[in-house]
Order: C-alpha cells, then sequence, then structure tokens
C-alpha cells in the first residue's frame, strides 16, 4: 500500500482489493501465486533478501531508491540456483543511501525494515465519498396525475420541503385509503395496491408535519370510526350479559388504520384481531429497526413477514406468546419510513434483507436538503389540497368489505383496458430486457418494477374515480418506476460506498484507538478482531478483511508480521 501510495497509483483500490482476494484464496486452500513467482521476475537472492527482511508478513518500502550488493534490483543477475540466499546477504540492502541497521539504529534486519519505513500519506475519512454529493434526480412532477401533482405542488410550497418527500407523503395517504378497497387485476393475477415507501433524509426536514398534512382526513376519519367503534363494542358486551343471550355475532374490528411503531408479532395481532390493513408511518425508523423484531437473529423472520404481507399471500403462525395459532388471509400492509443516510445504508447493506426480498419492494426517494432556505410562510388554505382530500373522503366513505369471521379483505376488482394491458407488456419487456444490462447491479429491485408500475397505476386509478387502469396511468406510473430506480442506483453507489469506505473503517480505527488507549496495544490480529472487536464485524471475517483493507488504503494502519499495526499520533 505504501509504494502504491507513493507512486500515485490511479488503481491503489483495485489492486487492494486484489491483494485481498490474494489472502481469501490462500486462506481457502486455493492456488495461489508468491515467492516462486517473485523469484522468477526478481532473482532468487533478491527475493529470498525481500522474503527475510519483510518476515514473509511485513510491508514493503516505498524507498524507490532500494539496492542490493551496491545494485539495483535491474542491475542484480540472475541466479540459476535455487538455493535461498542467506539472511547475512541482506547486508547489502540499503534504504537512502544507508543500510537499514544504519538508519534505524538497530542490530536486527527485519527491525530495521519496520522501523525504519515511513508511514504513507494520510487519507483521511472526511475526504471520503459524501453521499450529499450525489446529483439528485428532478422528481417527475408531470407524471402523478390531474389529483396528485396539484397536491404534492401545494404540499411543497406549503411545507417548503423537497418535492420528492411531499410526494412520498401523498402517495403514503393515497395507498392507505386506496390498498383495503381495490386489487389491480392484470392477466388473471391479483396486485394488492399497497405501496412501500422509504425517505432517505436528514432530521428537520418537516417529514412528520409534512405526514400530518397528507394524513390529516385520514387521521379526522378514523377518530370518528373509532367513536362508532367504541359504541359498536359496549353494545356487543351488553348483548353477551347473562347466559340466555343469543349470539352477539363476532366482536367488531378497532379501525387501527395506521401505526407509528410496532413489533412483529404485535403488527400480526392488530391484522388479525383488529383491522386488516394498516400503514406503518415512522419519521424515524432508526428506531423500529434498531428495535427486537429486527435484531440480529429474528430480522431474517420479521423480513419474510413484511415481504408475504406486502404480496398479500397467506400468512400462518403459532407461537407460545399468541393465544392460538394465528391465519392471515387477505391483509394488506403499507409503510411509508424516514431513515437517516447512515441508517438507510445500512439498511440497503444489509445481506439479510435483500436475501429476504424486504428491500426489493421498496420505492425509495433520496432528495436534497431543503433546510437553511425556508423562510417562514403564513399558512391559508389551498383548493389544491382539498381536492385531493376530496378524492380520499369519497373512498373512505365506502367501507371496505370484509368477512366478519376470518376477518379477510375482500377488495373491489380494478381491470387493465386493452390498450393499457398492452402497454404494460412493453414495460415489463422493457425492464426485463435492462436485467443483464442497465440495471445489472440492482437485478432484484428492477425484477419487481413491472408489479410497481401496476400499483402505482392502480392507485392512481382509484383515486382519480376511474373505473379500470388506463394506458395514461400505466405510462405514468413507468416513469415515476424509472424514477424511484434512479434512486436506487445512486443509494447503491452513494450510501452503501460511503458506508463501506468511510463509516464503517471509521468505527472500526475508533475501536484500535480506543483498545490501544485502555491496554497500550497497537498490533491487532484480524482473528481476534472479528472475534472479539465492535460488534458490527464479530463473526464477520469477509467485512473485517473488507474494513481492514480500507485502514490500509487510507494509510491508518499497516501489515505488521502476520497483524496490522496502528499509525502512531505522531506519524
Amino acid at each position: 500500500m505504501a509504494l502504491l501510495q507513493v507512486a500515485d497509483d490511479p488503481e491503489r483500490r483495485d489492486r487492494a482489493r486484489a491483494v485481498q482476494d490474494t489472502l481469501d484464496r490462500a486462506q481457502s486452500g486455493q492456488p495461489i501465486t508468491g515467492w516462486p513467482r517473485c523469484a522468477e521476475l526478481l532473482g532468487h537472492d533478491l527475493a529470498a533478501c525481500l522474503q527475510a527482511w519483510w518476515q514473509l508478513g511485513m510491508q514493503g518500502t516505498a524507498d524507490l531508491g532500494l539496492t542490493f550488493g551496491g545494485m539495483t534490483a535491474e542491475q542484480v543477475p540472475l541466479s540459476r540456483s535455487t538455493r535461498p540466499a542467506p539472511a547475512h546477504d541482506c547486508a547489502g540492502l540499503t534504504f537512502g543511501g544507508q543500510t537499514a541497521e544504519q538508519a534505524t539504529g538497530t542490530s536486527n534486519a527485519s527491525s530495521a525494515w519496520a522501523a525504519g519505513m515511513d508511514w504513507p500519506e494520510l487519507l483521511e475519512f472526511e475526504t471520503g465519498t459524501d453521499p450529499a454529493t450525489a446529483a439528485a434526480q428532478a422528481y417527475p412532477l408531470d407524471a402523478l396525475g390531474p389529483i396528485l401533482q396539484p397536491a404534492v405542488q401545494a404540499l411543497t410550497e406549503r411545507q417548503q420541503v423537497p418535492l420528492a418527500l411531499a410526494a412520498q407523503s401523498c402517495w403514503a395517504a393515497s395507498a392507505a385509503v386506496v390498498q383495503e378497497r381495490f386489487n389491480v387485476v392484470c392477466d388473471g393475477r391479483t396486485i394488492p395496491l399497497s405501496l412501500w415507501l422509504v425517505l432517505v433524509a436528514l432530521p428537520g426536514e418537516r417529514k412528520t408535519s409534512t405526514d400530518e398534512q397528507a394524513f390529516r382526513l385520514i387521521y379526522l376519519r378514523m377518530r370518528e370510526a373509532l367513536v362508532r367503534y367504541q359504541t359498536a363494542l359496549e353494545a356487543w358486551k351488553s348483548a353477551k350479559i347473562g347466559k340466555d343471550a343469543p349470539d352477539p355475532g363476532p366482536r367488531p374490528r378497532k379501525p387501527a388504520w395506521l401505526l407509528t411503531s410496532c413489533t412483529t408479532e404485535g403488527l400480526i395481532k392488530t391484522l388479525d384481531a383488529h383491522w386488516p390493513a394498516l400503514t406503518l408511518t415512522n419519521s424515524d425508523a432508526a428506531a423500529w429497526l434498531g428495535g427486537y423484531s429486527m435484531r440480529e437473529g429474528r430480522d431474517t423472520a420479521t423480513a419474510a413477514v413484511l415481504s408475504g404481507l406486502w404480496s398479500g399471500s397467506f400468512h400462518a403462525e403459532a407461537k407460545a406468546s399468541l393465544d392460538e395459532a394465528t391465519a392471515l388471509y387477505g391483509r394488506r400492509l403499507s409503510l411509508s419510513m424516514m431513515l437517516q443516510p447512515e441508517v438507510a445504508a445500512a439498511l440497503f447493506d444489509s445481506r439479510t434483507l435483500s436475501g429476504q426480498g424486504f428491500l426489493s419492494r421498496c420505492l425509495p426517494a433520496f432528495p436534497p436538503s431543503t433546510i437553511g432556505s425556508r423562510p417562514y410562510r403564513r399558512r391559508t388554505a389551498d383548493a389544491r389540497l382539498h381536492r385531493f382530500e376530496q378524492a380520499l373522503d369519497a373512498l373512505l366513505a365506502r367501507a371496505p368489505e370484509i368477512n366478519l369471521i376470518t376477518g379477510e379483505l375482500q377488495p373491489q376488482a380494478l381491470p387493465l383496458d386493452d390498450a393499457a394491458f398492452e402497454n404494460w407488456i412493453g414495460v415489463h419487456n422493457r425492464y426485463e430486457a435492462a436485467l443483464l444490462g442497465e440495471y445489472r447491479d440492482i437485478r432484484e429491485v428492477a425484477n419487481k418494477a413491472p408489479e410497481q408500475v401496476l400499483r402505482l397505476a392502480g392507485v392512481q386509478a382509484a383515486l382519480e374515480g376511474a373505473g379500470q387502469v388506463q394506458q395514461g396511468h400505466i405510462d405514468r406510473a413507468a416513469r415515476l418506476m424509472d424514477w424511484h430506480l434512479g434512486e436506487w442506483q445512486r443509494i447503491s453507489a452513494k450510501l452503501v460506498e460511503h458506508r463501506r469506505e468511510v463509516a464503517l473503517p471509521k468505527q472500526l480505527h475508533d475501536w484500535m484507538l480506543q483498545r490501544r488507549a485502555e491496554t497500550g496495544e497497537s498490533v491487532f490480529q484480524l482473528r481476534e478482531m472479528y472475534r472479539k472487536g465492535p460488534r458490527m464485524i464479530r463473526g464477520q471475517s469477509q467485512l473485517a478483511r473488507e474494513l481492514m483493507a480500507e485502514l490500509l488504503r487510507r494509510g491508518y494502519v499497516r501489515v505488521h508480521g502476520t497483524g496490522y499495526e496502528l499509525r502512531p499520533d505522531d506519524a
């Protein structure tokens, strides 16, 4: 790494990863090139001398004036002998015009080499990739249709928030109402109209107050429904009094339409015993993601349950903590979460959530911040938001059809007309072809893009009071999906890269600094680090190697024997 830094090699990151790949191959018992190949290139005597100096694991020198016996490496004649040079032959090796022993005042060549080598230039973490520098895409406002577009514009102006933030709030409110009343039917397949919306933003972006505006009418109607529920519940309880009382029928269901936080078991119980369609809104999803349900060991099961609810598929569960086995048919779940960039990077870099399909179902947005450019404005009534609320109210006035025994939703079918179906087939084929091209790196996400288009189109059609999904709905939904796929690519390229190259390496470096302050230890063994080191790398040897390679690249550590030496404060 020192040689690469001094030479200012533009491909040093790739070369560092090549070194790591070689180490991985060696540990797995696969063949690699090593000292025999080095001897062929440099000569056996010089290779043996370097081997003695470096002790097979010491970091190489950045001194390009290295000589052997008064000659440069190119001048050393190749020996026909394969006999390793004796260790004392290394006495002819010079460092800056002096022997290693003379330069460092030591008597041991290997110790002299380690002590005499300069640390490479430090690439501090602050110079790493900043996800905020990623060029934001312009949100396709004109793809929102006659109801959503004016509402999003009005909300953006009133709240002085990013356009994509206002759009995510309006989409979440729309899906919360539509998902329990309609399904899209396409070529015999039933597609739920739940949406999972993820906003990546800093605290203070006004998501909570923006959600309050977008969900205002839903909160109002839910409070009214809760009053009716309490009345119905009291009547149901009164009807059960007495041995000879007639069966009053199923217990009334509590209209818990919106939640801000829950465990997996709480979510299942609410869907089973209370309301069959929920929207989980959270302005700080870190609390939920860091909660019990998403801890290591439970996150796989939680992701599987959530993914099943997204698809509207049957879910059955029997646990000691539940009164009896739970069987869920026809339930719906929409999500509207805000994540800070650091939390979003961890989420989008999670192999568990990716493998379970949780992330591929999300529609992310990572808009530029408006913090610092929001002068106070008087709030006035806006006809554009009123029209949006009228559309929601028209849907809320239609009570969803629910099987009173099983609690299963029975949404109305919303078919595609012929032109819309042909248009959707073209969209499907375009995304399919891009799985091996433009969207190769986000293939699991793009694979669900055709279905996401149907969901976005269906929500728009229902909100606009259309009896069918029309061609215009598919066109607009495809443009929106293209935008979300672009956000996926941007988040993957910037946030995850920032996490791997700045956030996590810095955490590891901070742990090493603390360890050195407590114990005086300055050389760390990789195996001990992923066994007893910081929690983020315990049991994850590959991640530990990747983070250490990044610290090597930046000059915070260097190889020392079989371990890694932490850079001194004064180096």
